[in-house]
């Protein structure tokens, strides 16, 4: 089966669907041609377009699911923006103002980003620390 994903105006992902690698293209079936603008045009049946097919090996970088935007400059889908302090890198991949610390107890805490702080929280049955960059601590 080939994915594709059809996209707004903005080429934000609105529905991913799944097509037989039996559809032809100028060069033969699909299966054989990824990538092809025939699997693209053949998904117009679909709904308005543009399609772009997406792969599960990491080429265009990503799965593309609903919500992703796909960037026809470097041709990759890119996740959703998980907070508005967080950047893209070259990689285009989301990157935290601050890295993300190793846990204090990998058993009783989980970390997650606070916007709200710029910080990272880690989040205990009985108590929570904070992460204080300069010291490289949990406080």
């Amino acid at each position: 089966m080939a994915i594709f994903a059809q996209l707004d105006e903005n080429n934000i992902v609105l529905r991913v669907i799944a097509v037989g690698d039996d559809v032809q293209t100028s060069n033969g079936p699909l299966s054989n041609n990824p990538k092809h603008v025939d699997g693209e045009n053949y998904c117009l049946i679909f709904g308005k377009g543009p399609w772009k097919q997406g792969f599960e090996d990491g080429t265009r970088k990503q799965y593309p699911s609903i919500g992703f935007t796909y960037d026809p400059i470097n041709d990759v889908f890119i996740q959703p923006r998980p907070f508005q302090s967080w950047t893209l890198d070259s990689n285009y991949d989301w990157q935290p103002p601050i890295t993300k610390p190793d846990s204090p107890d990998d058993d009783l805490y989980s970390i997650r980003w606070d916007e709200d702080t710029l910080n990272w929280i880690a989040y205990g049955e009985n108590n929570n620390l904070t992460w204080n960059s300069e010291l490289s601590i949990w406080e």
